[in-house]
């Protein structure tokens, strides 16, 4: 796929308020981030996405804002704001934050 295309996928994709990251396989997922991330520092646009996958939104996003209960918890730079109390008091689960090739990695723990 050329970049040209790439980007202009990219911009159809941020544009389509439709489209639902969490629903594509994993390789398609990387595929529509790379695209993203190529058009935002080729063009230096904004982009707002909501991500359910807390190990997508480590490994792309800028900053990430956690909403719980309909409400802002916390904002701020993926690696000060992912934080194992974090993760405990939104979502209930107990998780170990691992770095890899220095990306945080969210691991469940499990409740055995």
């Amino acid at each position: 796929m050329s970049n040209e295309y790439s980007l202009r996928l990219s911009k159809a994709l941020i544009q389509s308020h439709w489209h639902e990251s969490d629903a594509l396989d994993m390789q398609n997922q990387l595929l529509l981030l790379n695209y993203v991330r190529a058009y935002t520092q080729r063009t230096g646009a904004c982009v707002i996405m909501v991500i359910h996958d807390l190990n997508l939104a480590l490994q792309y996003a800028d900053n990430i804002a956690v909403l719980h209960q309909g409400q802002l918890y916390e904002y701020g730079k993926p690696t000060q704001t992912v934080t194992q109390d974090l993760i405990w008091n939104v979502f209930s689960v107990n998780a170990h934050i691992m770095m890899i090739d220095n990306t945080p990695v969210v691991v469940m723990k499990t409740q055995n």
